[in-house]
């Protein structure tokens, strides 16, 4: 985490928050993408999904 720290501008901490699903806005994960030499829809699309689906309320 430390060396993709040092590659993409992010904190430790921010890194940390965003593998745990908390604070993953998008610049962030352009950046990680960046750094991984990955596209970004390898981040971005699965983060869209993950944050859809903790977003959605059971019906009562």
């Amino acid at each position: 985490m430390e060396e993709l720290s040092l590659t993409c501008g992010l904190s430790v901490d921010e890194i940390a928050d965003i593998e745990n699903g908390r604070n993953a806005d998008l610049s962030k994960l352009r950046r990680i993408a960046s750094a991984l030499r990955l596209p970004e829809s390898a981040l971005i699309d699965t983060a869209a999904l993950t944050q859809s689906m903790e977003n959605r309320r059971p019906v009562s």
